[in-house]
């Protein structure tokens, strides 16, 4: 080597790892996709509790037809059926129509006309003759449906009830379906 030119130094090693401003840029952008996802995240959650929830409704629909087929009566209470919770684990209402009660369907069909004075008013559209009904508090978890003795009435989707966005779920029978269901001698 010529000792008249001098070497350069070598360099100070580099600190391994990310810097500060890297990290926290890095946690910026994450958190800004965070944001971004999240709202629809939440939406697809709560749609999909929704639609368990319908098809929770339709099934305890179908069991308390198959208890009715089976027993020729309405069950009294929704203990009798297998599906009680709704999605967000909050007790499904059944409302059974005094009328019928826990009498027997083929004594009630032959005694009377068969018709019921439970009634379901949807909308100012009223739905008559109905056997029963079976209610789902839906995501809000408040039950909003007006359970009156003798009419059920539900507010359209949407609409503020007790300062919360109406959303509970529902499904009913009507003794006219039912009694095509009902093999009475």
């Amino acid at each position: 080597m010529n000792p008249s030119i001098p070497t350069p130094s070598p360099l100070p090693p580099r600190p391994k790892g990310f810097s500060l401003l890297e990290v926290a840029l890095a946690l910026a952008v994450m958190g800004l996709i965070g944001a971004m996802t999240f709202p629809l995240l939440s939406h697809l959650l709560t749609q999909q509790k929704v639609n368990r929830a319908e098809i929770i409704l339709e099934s305890a629909r179908s069991e308390v037809l198959g208890f009715a087929m089976r027993t020729k009566n309405l069950p009294a209470a929704i203990t009798s059926i297998g599906h009680q919770q709704d999605a967000w684990r909050m007790n499904l209402e059944y409302r059974l129509s005094t009328d019928v009660g826990v009498q027997n369907l083929c004594t009630f069909f032959s005694e009377t006309t068969g018709e019921t004075e439970l009634k379901l008013d949807r909308s100012g559209t009223t739905v008559e003759n109905v056997a029963f009904i079976l209610v789902s508090s839906g995501p809000n978890r408040l039950l909003q449906t007006n359970l009156l003795p003798d009419t059920v009435v539900i507010p359209d989707p949407g609409t503020e009830v007790d300062g919360k966005r109406f959303d509970d779920l529902h499904v009913f029978m009507t003794m006219d379906y039912l009694r095509t269901r009902i093999d009475c001698p």
